[in-house]
């Protein structure tokens, strides 16, 4: 079995499924980013700290997070379909509303 770790650690261009799963950590880690604004929300309005934290995430989702989504749709749900024990699992995320533009 792959270790996540060993996958972080070695993410690169030369191993671009760690570079994959390295993003989705940036992405969980924007998501916790989220929900600690909402509470900071909730307790000091939309001080200079909120709009900067909302300004961050905002950033990464119209930036590297948008990359990320196109680079799994192009480069690798394509070649993961044509392995027969992947492909129910990539027609699954095919027809999901998380992967709409996907045939």
């Amino acid at each position: 079995m792959i270790s996540f770790s060993a996958l972080e650690a070695a993410a690169s261009y030369d191993n671009p499924l760690a570079l994959l799963h390295a993003c989705h950590g940036k992405i969980l880690a924007q998501c916790v980013t989220l929900q600690k604004l909402s509470s900071h929300l909730n307790s000091n309005g939309c001080d200079l700290q909120a709009q900067q934290a909302a300004q961050k995430i905002l950033h990464y989702f119209d930036t590297s997070g948008q990359f990320h989504h196109q680079d799994e749709e192009e480069n690798l749900f394509p070649p993961c379909a044509c392995v027969p024990a992947l492909t129910s699992p990539v027609w699954m995320l095919y027809s999901t509303a998380c992967y709409p533009s996907m045939p």
